[in-house]
């Protein structure tokens, strides 16, 4: 830094004002001769000496006096003009230029404020130049793309990574439009997005683009942009771009997969719809058969069981006897399979109609029952119904398909119960739905595993049935399961392996009255208290 120092030596306006004021004491001293020569002299020669040396004394003065003012002038202008060339240095970039402060002057002040201006201009033009360097430097070493534009788009500045990525050098790139480095395809989409944001002042925005290199080479890039604002008026772009060609090439290779996927997708959808249509066909063609082939049966197993009952009518010896009862009892097994049969391919097929009415709980549970119980005394098993529970109820069913329901619930708990075992009917409403009504049979058989209620609604799924003799075809749960289903309801069971199995059957009730009556309480239920020597539940005789 240089700093201006108050010269000693006397200024060029000091040695003008002293000149002045020696002509000044000049004319006085004029002046003062010229008054003792008048006090001496005659009053005719008084008169001549005014008149011969005024006169000379008059163009002394003036002359002085000119003089002064000429003096006094050149100082200040030479001062001011110091000044001007100074500042015009200055201004010129030239910060080394100094005033000489004159000592004892206005000026002084003038050219010391001056002075200090420069001082602090030139240091703050140093700390500028520092803080540009260290942002060129940081420009410099970034990875990223760092590139400036102008409002009409093209580049005024760029660092080393935009010359590495682009190809370029820089002077090719310092005036070039940047849509000239974006692929031809996206060039109009491009332009569009950042004329919105010219248009709309956007402060920044984000967009991604592939960006063709001067060797021919695509990078894809990810960029944000700045708008670069002078009061109202745009003048230029500040952006950072990004290598994402790898992130790009990912994306794209997801797409291309996802698409992949899609079509696969399409055409197993194609594939499964076609094997649902030929197995739908192929089902249809079955039922079709099963229920041709059931009526094409039933006729002469009708007529084989017609002369069989007539047979048992005549007097028979007791082999014969014996023979015509396994004729029958296997002519009416084979009669229950083939209208079993018949039934659940009504149900596939959507043929089965249901008559859906109201229908007393208790009624059909009472003829259901008679037609049980001869089997249930032939094996010795208790049966108890809770008949109270049963009377307050109706459901929305069809009664023939509800008893046949029962009927196959009850047959099965029978079968499955050791001999002299209990089975057990009771009625609740689920607390979860509380407008429908459960009819649950409990048997004290052997209970099934988990493994085993899977299979359990499979048709001609018998488990260990015929391992243990009991007869059956495997289709009855399947039909009830259908029934129940096609009236609305639904079939479960509870199962515990040596304890026994809860089968129930779920339907509607028939009207809110019904719904809103008292719950009956599970009498399987720990919970429920019962009276020493009392049951909830009326054995059936």
């Amino acid at each position: 830094m240089k700093h201006a120092h108050r010269v000693r030596r006397q200024s060029p306006l000091a040695v003008r004002l002293t000149i002045a004021m020696t002509g000044i004491v000049v004319v006085v001293v004029a002046v003062v001769t010229l008054s003792i020569g008048l006090s001496t002299a005659s009053p005719e020669a008084k008169i001549d000496v005014v008149r011969g040396q005024g006169f000379a004394f008059a163009v002394l003065a003036g002359g002085i006096g000119v003089l002064l003012a000429l003096l006094i002038s050149a100082s200040i202008t030479g001062s001011l003009k110091e000044l001007t060339t100074a500042t015009r240095r200055v201004a010129a970039g030239d910060l080394s230029r100094r005033i000489a402060v004159p000592g004892g002057s206005e000026f002084a002040e003038l050219a010391d404020a001056f002075n200090n201006m420069t001082n602090r201009l030139e240091e703050m033009i140093g700390s500028l130049r520092q803080s540009e360097e260290r942002y060129r430097h940081i420009v410099d070493q970034a990875g990223d793309i760092i590139y400036q534009t102008n409002f009409q788009g093209r580049f005024t500045l760029v660092n080393p990574a935009a010359i590495r990525m682009t190809e370029y050098t820089e002077g090719e790139l310092i005036g070039r439009h940047y849509l000239d480095l974006i692929r031809p395809d996206h060039r109009k989409p491009t332009e569009e997005f950042y004329r919105e944001q010219f248009i709309h002042r956007l402060p920044t925005s984000y967009c991604e683009l592939p960006m063709v290199t001067k060797s021919g080479g695509e990078v894809w890039i990810g960029q944000n942009v700045e708008t670069i604002v002078d009061g109202t008026r745009v003048v230029g772009f500040l952006a950072v771009a990004r290598d994402i060609s790898e992130r790009h090439r990912a994306q794209e290779e997801i797409r291309r997969v996802n698409a992949e996927l899609e079509q696969r997708v399409m055409e197993r959808t194609a594939e499964l719809h076609q094997a649902k249509e030929e197995a739908d066909r192929a089902n249809q063609a079955k039922s079709e058969f099963l229920s041709r082939m059931s009526h094409e049966l039933r006729t002469p197993l009708n007529a084989i069981l017609g002369f069989a009952q007539l047979l048992e009518m005549e007097a028979l010896g007791f082999e014969q006897r014996e023979s015509v009862g396994h004729i029958l009892r296997a002519g009416r097994h084979l009669l229950e399979l083939i209208n079993e049969v018949l039934d659940i391919t009504r149900v596939e097929t959507g043929q089965l109609i249901v008559s859906i009415e109201p229908v007393r709980a208790r009624h059909a549970l009472e003829e259901t029952l008679d037609m049980v119980r001869p089997m249930a005394e032939r094996r010795t098993i208790r049966l108890e119904v809770d008949a109270e529970a049963f009377s307050r109820h109706e459901v929305l069913a069809d009664a023939q398909r509800l008893k046949q329901i029962l009927l196959n619930l009850l047959s099965n708990a029978i079968k499955y119960t050791h001999e002299g075992g209990l089975v057990r009917l009771s009625c609740e409403q689920p607390a979860e739905a509380p407008n429908r009504l459960r009819l649950v049979v409990t048997d004290t058989g052997p209970g099934l595993s988990p493994e085993q209620v899977q299979r359990l609604f499979v048709p001609f799924e018998r488990l260990e049935a015929g391992r243990i003799g009991v007869e059956g075809t495997g289709l009855g749960l399947a039909l009830s399961k259908n029934l129940a289903e096609t009236m609305g309801g639904g079939i479960g069971l509870t199962s515990v392996v040596g304890q026994g199995s809860s089968f129930w059957v779920e339907l509607p009730l028939a009207n809110n009255a019904s719904a809103a009556a008292d719950p009956v309480d599970d009498p399987m239920s720990p919970a429920t208290a019962v009276p020493a020597g009392t049951s909830p539940f009326r054995p059936v005789h």
